[in-house]
This record gives C-alpha cells, structure tokens and sequence, in this order.
C-alpha cells in the first residue's frame, strides 16, 4: 500500500528528471550550435578581410591598366589617322615616337588566388549573404574570361611588321619574343623615315586590328572594374556587420 501512496512523487520525481536531462540536452544542443555559428563566422570574417584585400588591390591594377589603354588606344588612333594615300602631315620624328608607344604594351596582372580557394574549397556557403556569393561567382567568371595572352596577339602580328619593313634595328633579337629595348629614346630607335608604311595597306590594317583589339579589352576590363566595385561594396557592408 505504501508503495502505491508514493507512486504520485515517483512519477513526479520522474518527470522532473526527464525535464532536467531535456533542458540539459537542449542547452547543450543550443550551445553547440551557437559556438559552430561563432566559427563559422570567425571563418567568414578571415575570409572576407582576405578577399577585400585582394580586391581592392585588383581595383587598382584595373584602374591602372585602363589608364594606359586609354592612353594607348589614343596614340593608335593618331597613327591611323596618319595612314592613307594623302601627303604626311606628322614630322618622322614624331612618327617615331607615336610608334614606339604604339608597340608598348601595358603589362599587368589581375590576381584570384582567395576567390579561388574559397569557391574550390567548398567553403563558399560560409558567406552569408547570398548576394555577396553572387557578386564574387560572378567576379570569379570574369577573372576566369580575362586572359592576358589573348591581348598580344595583334601586338605580336604589328611588331613583326615593323620589324621587316620598318628600320627598328635595336630589336633584341636574343629573346624569342620581339622585344623592344627601353632605354631607347625613338630619336636614335630608327634610322630611316619609317612614314613609307603608312600608306601599306598591311600596315594600315594591322594597326587598325591592334586599335580595335585593344578597345575591345579596354571595354572588358571595364566590366570586370564594375564587377570590382560590386564586391567591394557588398566586402565593406558585410565586414562592419561581423565587427
């Protein structure tokens, strides 16, 4: 009988030990998830701050590269301009030194090694806002495109032409590639009056194919600067938020 009376504590202390372990196993279960998401964020935060770093560098890189494409798309047309069957109106002096800048080619080179790493990781879901993942896929296919090979090849076809027909004899003829030495100043680069082939049809079509080659990339690495600037606002906005 007695045993029966004490059913009702037993069953009550039963529950409240039920309770208990529910309540322990449940604050423990918050409390991993809440420290998973805490590192989860200390990853984010890293990874971020690593990418805007890189990004911000990019930016400046493609300012600069747009910068002397502007530059040299100017000087190519100016020697287009020179081209045809009418009497020359440039000095050869002046010729000389339009065509030397012509065949400078601005060297520079775009970097993606965190964005790379991120998305190949599989770490890319770390990042929170969705709308960031879409702006650096998105930068990510467009470092993927940019090829800075694919610039030279209307540079490489120019300064061959030059080479044969033109009197640049201070080429470096030791390196595979036609390279032209810098310390030359264009008075003393060419010999002879190299204003005879502006009035070759090969040379007219090649400097156009050079100009038209060079705006197309100059409109390229004006969407990949678009592309920059969205990640880069999007970095800054999700940077202060982690702080």
């Amino acid at each position: 009988m007695s045993t029966f009376r004490n059913t009702p504590d037993t069953l009550k202390s039963g529950f409240i030990e039920i309770l208990l372990i529910f309540i322990g196993v449940t604050v423990a279960v918050a409390f991993g998830n809440w420290n998973e998401k805490r590192k989860e964020r200390i990853i984010e935060k890293n990874y971020l701050g690593l990418l805007s770093t890189e990004v911000n560098e990019n930016k400046i890189t493609i300012d600069q590269m747009i910068s002397k494409y502007n530059n040299r798309i100017e000087v190519l047309k100016k020697v287009l301009d020179q081209t045809g069957p009418d009497t020359y109106t440039i000095s050869s002096e002046s010729f000389d030194s339009l065509l030397v800048l012509s065949l400078s080619s601005p060297n520079f080179e775009l970097t993606n090694s965190i964005t790379d790493e991120l998305l190949n990781s599989g770490n890319g879901n770390i990042i929170d806002d969705i709308k960031l993942r879409i702006f650096i896929t998105k930068w990510n296919n467009y470092y993927k495109a940019y090829n800075s090979a694919d610039q030279k090849s209307t540079l490489n076809a120019l300064e061959r032409y030059i080479y044969t027909e033109g009197s640049a004899i201070k080429i470096d003829r030791k390196s595979a590639k036609y390279t032209y030495v810098k310390e030359l100043k264009p008075t003393i680069f060419f010999t002879t009056d190299n204003r005879r082939m502006l009035k070759d049809p090969v040379f007219q079509n090649l400097i156009s194919d050079h100009l038209h080659s060079y705006m197309y990339f100059n409109d390229k690495y004006m969407d990949i600067k678009m592309s920059l600037d969205s990640v880069s606002v999007s970095l800054e906005k999700n940077l202060k938020e982690l702080k």
